[in-house]
């Protein structure tokens, strides 16, 4: 045997070795490489079901939306009819009480014009004193300004006429000394027109039928009217403040009695009560002083 072909043993051994190393390598890569595969094809799959699962998912989804969608377009829907439902409701209202407003108007109206009517009739017939009496309540009911003021007439009318009739009344009542009859008619001629063309000399006679009748604590606010008034005579000024001062005494007032004393003197210092006025004035000066 050469000596090359030991050599050549050992070179063809670790050939093999190194053939049978590579095989085993290739081998456990085969295998690597084939567990690596069947890893991709689970994925795939999985994901693949993934896929048709995620797709299901996607298109209850997407109904279930279409259906919210309707339902919210069918609610909102819902919603504003009945908001047009209650507004609906509510012009109708308001045009029930607009109506009924003018029912009640018309009614009233009506109302006014059958109260007018009825009392132009007493003005018509001449029951002055009825229609005075009656127009105080009618003034609040009547609306037509125009028939009221035609109406505010006629009894302003009647008010004259029959406040100087029962002022006249008094007078004839006055010159016979029949003082309570006169009071009366002086009385009522004041309710009928308390401001008067006669008014100062009315509070004159007034004052002194209540005087005469010794009611002096109505006598003397007449007396101040009849003096202030300034229509009086001088005689009729002269008894009325003399004798607005002694009712005035009568009733205790004795310090504005002392000063209307003091007012005649000064203004009539010749009449003929004269000495009679600076005696009370005096007794009252001295009273005063005692106190």
């Amino acid at each position: 045997m050469s000596q090359s072909e030991p050599a050549e043993r050992e070179a063809l051994q670790r050939e093999v070795l190194e053939t049978r190393h590579a095989v085993i390598r290739m081998d456990h890569s085969i295998r690597q490489l084939s567990g690596e595969v069947k890893a991709l094809s689970r994925a795939q799959q999985r994901q693949v079901g993934g896929r048709w699962w995620h797709s299901s998912v996607t298109y209850v989804l997407i109904g279930g939306l279409a259906t919210l969608a309707a339902f919210s377009f069918a609610r909102a829907a819902l919603e504003g009819h009945e908001r047009e439902a209650v507004q609906q409701r509510a012009r109708l209202a308001d045009l029930e009480r607009r109506v009924s407003t003018l029912g009640e108007a018309l009614e009233q109206q009506q109302r006014s014009e059958r109260e007018a009517y009825a009392f132009y009739e007493l003005v018509a017939a001449g029951r002055r004193e009825e229609a005075i009496e009656r127009f105080a309540t009618l003034e609040a009911r009547v609306d037509n300004r125009a028939v009221l003021a035609l109406l505010r007439n006629e009894v302003q009318r009647f008010r004259f006429a029959l406040a100087q009739e029962t002022y006249d009344a008094g007078n004839r009542f006055f010159e016979a000394e029949q003082w309570a009859e006169a009071r009366d008619a002086y009385a009522r001629s004041r309710a009928y027109v308390e401001h008067m063309p006669f008014g100062g000399a009315l509070a004159f006679r007034l004052a002194e039928t209540l005087y005469r009748l010794r009611d002096y604590a109505n006598a003397w606010p007449h007396y101040e009217q009849a003096v202030e008034s300034g229509v009086l005579s001088r005689q009729d000024q002269a008894t009325a403040i003399f004798r607005w001062a002694e009712s005035l005494e009568r009733v205790g007032q004795r310090e504005r009695a002392e000063e209307l004393y003091g007012r005649f003197l000064r203004g009539h210092s010749r009449h003929p009560w004269a000495g009679t006025a600076e005696q009370r004035r005096g007794a009252l000066l001295r009273q005063r002083a005692g106190e």
